[in-house]
């Protein structure tokens, strides 16, 4: 099954309601090299979660 950055974007921001709650501005993009989700999250202090696909499910990393 794949995902689009869209869809996967609009289920994280489901998922984590809190994210628009307090103004945060979110952006996901692909990584090639690492083969990895990246969801960056900026409110003045910049944060990077890593979604790594590993045996069908995802893992968040980093937050």
């Amino acid at each position: 099954m794949g995902y689009t950055i869209a869809g996967l974007k609009t289920k994280i921001l489901e998922m984590y309601q809190e994210i628009a709650k307090y103004g945060v501005i979110p952006s996901l993009t692909f990584d090639d090299e690492k083969k990895t989700y990246v969801f960056k999250v900026n409110q003045g202090t910049p944060r990077i979660i890593y979604l790594n696909r590993s045996g069908g499910r995802g893992r968040l990393h980093g937050w």
